[in-house]
């Protein structure tokens, strides 16, 4: 599946954001969760949540951005076919 628009705006632009704010807050917290029970049992579940998240939303960026590059150079190719005027 591929998702190409958002609200309207170009889905890309939206997804990318997702692994970009998620990555520096679940590397830490893995840290954390490895390193200490005690952060163990405080935020595991939500270091745990947060990587799944962070996994999925990496995946959706990667294939919106694909689909968007696609897109682009159709557009270019379509318009170096064209005779100019």
């Amino acid at each position: 599946m591929e998702i190409v628009k958002l609200a309207g705006l170009p889905a890309h632009a939206l997804l990318i954001h997702i692994p970009i704010v998620l990555t520096p807050i679940t590397a830490p917290g893995s840290l954390l969760t490895v390193l200490s029970r005690h952060w163990r049992r405080r935020i595991g579940s939500v270091v745990a949540v947060s990587a799944v998240v962070l996994a999925v939303g990496t995946q959706l960026a990667i294939g919106s951005g694909q689909r968007s590059r696609r897109r682009s150079a159709r557009r270019l190719d379509e318009e170096l076919e064209r005779p100019l005027r």
